[in-house]
């Protein structure tokens, strides 16, 4: 429905939830990669990440939307921006944008790219974080679908099991 294709980027804005690793996985799932945003950015470093990664989308949690909301205004390539609703208190979901629950009884008329097993066997990119920018402006920092199963395998050795992979 929102016409996400394989290699276009999602940036993603929330503090930690429940929804966070499905919704990085569905991201995959769709062939796209997905670029996580601190929730603590401001409406410049949001604005400058959302222009740096092309995203087509921004999903935004509830307590993150004002800023959302401004950045993704400022950004002609962004296109959709879905809200996490804050169980503690939900908001009023502005003109224009998609309650994430609503996604919940969607039915495409079209499979998903990929399965969630072909997402761990890719080495196109996932994840695309934005460092600090220490030495200047933040820069994306590219992780495979690869980098990150291989990351959890090493986890598996140095911590004890962790994944079921």
């Amino acid at each position: 429905e929102y016409d996400l294709k394989p290699g276009e980027t999602v940036a993603f804005i929330s503090p930690n939830n429940v929804e966070y690793l499905p919704i990085c996985l569905a991201v995959g799932m769709c062939g796209a990669k997905i670029s996580p945003v601190n929730p603590l950015s401001t409406v410049p470093e949001l604005s400058k990440i959302l222009e740096r990664s092309s995203s087509k989308m921004l999903i935004t949690h509830a307590r993150t939307l004002s800023v959302a909301m401004e950045a993704a205004s400022q950004c002609d390539g962004v296109e959709h921006v879905v809200i996490l609703p804050d169980v503690r208190a939900d908001p009023d979901i502005p003109e224009g944008t998609v309650n994430f629950e609503s996604l919940a009884t969607y039915e495409s008329s079209s499979p998903l790219t990929e399965s969630v097993q072909e997402v761990f066997e890719h080495k196109f990119p996932w994840i695309l974080p934005y460092s600090s920018g220490t030495t200047g402006l933040p820069k994306g920092v590219c992780i495979s679908h690869d980098n990150m199963v291989n990351n959890l395998l090493q986890m598996d050795v140095i911590e004890g099991p962790v994944t079921s992979l």
